[in-house]
Order: C-alpha cells, then sequence, then structure tokens
C-alpha cells in the first residue's frame, strides 16, 4: 500500500470514529431523555461561542478560525453537559458553556477537545455542513457529534457501572453510589 492510500485510510477510519456509526455509543444515549436539547440552549446563547462563528463565517476558507470554532463549540458543550449532570445532585450549580470547572472534559484525556474537533474538521459530511450552515444548525450538530466522541471516549458501550464511576468521579461523590 502506497503512503498516501495508508493516510487516506487513517483519515477515512478517523471521520468514522465521530460518525452515524459511532450513535449507539453517545452519551445522550446514556443519559436522561432530553440532555442533549437542553444543552443546546446554554450554547446558543453563549456570546463567545457566536463570536467565535461571527469570526468563522466571515472567512470560511480560515483553517484556524475553523478549528477555534470547533474546539470551542466542543469544549462549550462539555463544560454544559458536565453542569447539567451536576445540578441533578447540587442544586446550587450554574449552567454557563464557558465555564470548564465541571466539564465532562476533565475526566477525559486532555487531548480530547482538540481531538474532537480534528476528527470533525476532516469528516467529509461534516465539512460540508460547516460551510453552509449557519450558527443554531451547526450548535446541534456538533454538539451531538461530542456526545457521540465522549460515549466512545468513556467506553459507553461498556457496562453502566463504568458510566456511573465516572460520573462520581466528575462530581466527587461518595464510591458506594450504586446503578
Amino acid at each position: 500500500m502506497r503512503p498516501e492510500e495508508k493516510l487516506m485510510a487513517d483519515l477515512n477510519a478517523i471521520a468514522q470514529k465521530y460518525g452515524s456509526q459511532a450513535e449507539k455509543h453517545s452519551i445522550w444515549k446514556v443519559f436522561k431523555k432530553g440532555l442533549h436539547h437542553n444543552i443546546q440552549q446554554p450554547l446558543l446563547a453563549s456570546a463567545a461561542l457566536k463570536a467565535s462563528f461571527d469570526a468563522y463565517a466571515e472567512e470560511r476558507d480560515d483553517e484556524t478560525l475553523q478549528i477555534a470554532f470547533l474546539e470551542a463549540v466542543v469544549r462549550a458543550t462539555g463544560n454544559v453537559a458536565g453542569q447539567l449532570l451536576a445540578k441533578e445532585f447540587r442544586a446550587d450549580v450554574k449552567v454557563d458553556a464557558d465555564d470548564d470547572k465541571i466539564s465532562l472534559f476533565r475526566i477525559a484525556k486532555t487531548e480530547t477537545v482538540e481531538s474532537i474537533a480534528a476528527e470533525l474538521a476532516i469528516d467529509p459530511e461534516f465539512v460540508e455542513d460547516l460551510a453552509e450552515d449557519d450558527f443554531d444548525d451547526l450548535i446541534e450538530e456538533i454538539s451531538r457529534k461530542v456526545g457521540r466522541g465522549l460515549g466512545s471516549e468513556f467506553g459507553f458501550d461498556k457496562a453502566v457501572q463504568h458510566v456511573l464511576s465516572l460520573l462520581k468521579k466528575l462530581l466527587n461523590l461518595p464510591v458506594d453510589i450504586k446503578a
């Protein structure tokens, strides 16, 4: 196999990792119904995300702006998801897309935000949407794909006990909580 054929095969495999085949591993499937919808509202209301999109929309061919926008949405999705989950256990949790104190990315590998954003940037189907869709549509699509990426990262295709152990770690809850 020639080096460029190997590279294309690798890139195609990466693009598929967060594609529709990964839907069954999405964190949105594991948690209570409506979590993904509830995440979209704070993301759509974020002035920082809107500013990042506006900068990207001005120069859609600028890969640096594209990656910055994707990383901002990926990071904010993890932030809000963690906050909404924590809110189930602690009423004092505020939902703020820019606050990463209770982000799901705190229990993921350090490069997960960048990895998900980079993989979205080379997903052939998503790249078409990225070039044409508006802010609201992209927020919905990116945040849905973040759920797939995090679900795969956390091994949500595994036992529920694994999911609970990750949540306990995130929320600093007692270890005796059972499924």
